[in-house]
């Protein structure tokens, strides 16, 4: 009876596995593919857009994501009417703070007859032209990259490139903006790993915890647990989510850098370069942050869009990790109606080793080599070589004006 009943059950076993990939209308499958669908889409407006517009009490997936969000950024630079009205109103205004300043004490040397003060007057009146000059060139040199731009992706149709339209209207992406774009695509796309790292663990250790029964009666039967033979995958998937938690904060703070540079490169630290440069002591200091600004607007989002033409090629080799873990659950039969084949599974030995090598072992494989695509290319070697080259170009920029300043002391921060 006992052995009739075994027979009976691996014959289940090998229906439930027959249809359970094709098993699409069971609750399991349908709330992983709900899911699934809730994060493309909500992932797909961050991108586009970064916010996530929350209704009433929202879900989980839209509050995980709005809380990457970075918050108000400023204006778009590649606007006439930003250009006109917000970027260079505040280095206008302190050029005019300096001239008042430097005619007040030509004033003063006029009034006392000093020859001293009047020659340092002449001589500020002097910088403040070349000052002038250095936020004109600035200037040109934003405006012109913003152009070039333009001009490449005006035919351009991805989340990246593409025209925004949000509550202003629509409007073309300036370089800074795609850079913000991708960054909130990498956000999005290690989000999707990270999920399905943590449903492959939740998968392997419904194995990891199992006990296992193997035997023809109840006096020959013996168990035994899958513990020791998983535990070198559940180190890898705890590595692997450790890791890439890393690379996602890392890529949170690209978000956030790139919206600092928005939102204070012309509103704030322009203008404290003009008043430093204005003054004798600290005008190696106010030439240092012009250069800085200049890489920081024009270099250091071009090397962002450099990455993306980098993970564009790179993401074909790249799996899907939704897919590999219901592909996986599917092979396990954790999709089929009441589970009765992972019931078998856990008390038929012959089925144990093809499931451990053919399915968490290939499994692992796929989503750590995506974890270590992530964390090693897009989170190591790519943000070292922008910073590298960003702060590279500040300095040799600086040296055209007489001015060497050791921009690589922030490498050792870094």
């Amino acid at each position: 009876m006992m052995k009739a009943l075994k027979i009976l059950l691996m014959m289940l076993l090998l229906f439930s596995f027959s249809f359970a990939e094709d098993d699409d209308d069971n609750e399991m499958g349908s709330y992983v593919d709900s899911i699934t669908q809730k994060l493309e889409d909500t992932g797909s407006e961050f991108v586009k857009v970064g916010k996530i517009g929350i209704t009433g009490a929202g879900s989980a997936m839209e509050s995980m994501f709005s809380a990457f969000e970075t918050g108000d950024c400023g204006e778009v630079w590649a606007t006439d009417e930003t250009v006109n009205a917000w970027l260079y109103g505040p280095a206008i205004l302190a050029m005019l703070v300096v001239t008042f300043v430097i005619a007040i004490v030509y004033i003063v040397g006029q009034f006392m007859n000093s020859p001293q003060l009047i020659a340092t007057a002449k001589d500020e009146t002097y910088q403040i032209g070349i000052t002038a000059a250095r936020v004109l060139f600035i200037a040109v040199a934003i405006i012109a990259a913003n152009f070039w731009f333009a001009v490449t992706t005006h035919d351009a149709t991805d989340e990246v490139y593409a025209s925004v339209c949000d509550d202003s209207g629509c409007h073309n992406k300036d370089m800074l903006e795609a850079a913000m774009a991708f960054s909130r695509k990498m956000v999005f796309e290690m989000t999707r790993t990270y999920s399905g790292l943590v449903l492959f663990n939740m998968i392997v250790h419904t194995l990891y915890t199992a006990t296992m029964w193997v035997g023809t009666d109840f006096r020959s039967m013996y168990n035994f647990n899958l513990g020791p033979v998983l535990k070198p995958f559940i180190d890898l998937i705890g590595m692997g989510l450790q890791s890439l938690s890393l690379a996602l904060g890392e890529w949170i703070a690209h978000m956030i850098t790139l919206c600092f540079i928005r939102k204070w490169a012309f509103t704030l630290f322009l203008p404290v370069g003009i008043l430093l440069r204005a003054m004798p002591p600290t005008r190696d200091v106010g030439e240092a942050i012009f250069m800085l600004v200049m890489a920081l607007g024009t270099i250091y989002p071009f090397m962002f869009l450099v990455d993306y033409e980098t993970h564009k090629l790179l993401e074909p080799y790249l799996v899907d990790p939704m897919t590999q873990v219901r592909a996986m659950a599917s092979k396990m039969g954790l999709f089929t109606i009441a589970g009765i084949s992972l019931g078998v599974m856990l008390v038929g030995g012959g089925v144990i080793v093809p499931v451990i090598g053919g399915v968490v072992a290939l499994g692992a494989f796929e989503l750590m080599k995506n974890a270590v695509y992530y964390v090693i290319i897009m989170g190591v070697l790519l943000p070292f070589l922008n910073i590298f080259i960003t702060l590279t170009l500040a300095r040799e920029w600086a040296k055209t004006f007489n001015v060497n300043v050791n921009y690589m002391s922030f490498m050792k921060i870094i």
